[in-house]
């Protein structure tokens, strides 16, 4: 198995929920703990990709933009 690729995966596994869940209940309305149900992962697993919500959030804009 390749770890860097599962990585990969939750990382985008978390910022596909983040986007899904801002798009439907905006930022306030997309806590951590659902952000993490609906990508599958302990919402500790959040934590370990980024340092908080700011920071995921400007991740996806990046991520978007780049698209």
């Amino acid at each position: 198995m390749n770890v860097q690729l599962e990585n990969n995966g939750k990382r985008d596994a978390i910022l596909n929920s983040t986007l899904e869940l801002v798009k439907s209940h905006g930022f306030h309305g997309a806590p951590m703990s659902q952000i993490a149900k609906n990508a599958n992962v302990a919402a500790g697993t959040i934590y370990h990709y980024f340092d908080s919500k700011e920071t995921l959030i400007i991740e996806l804009y990046i991520r978007t933009k780049e698209m």
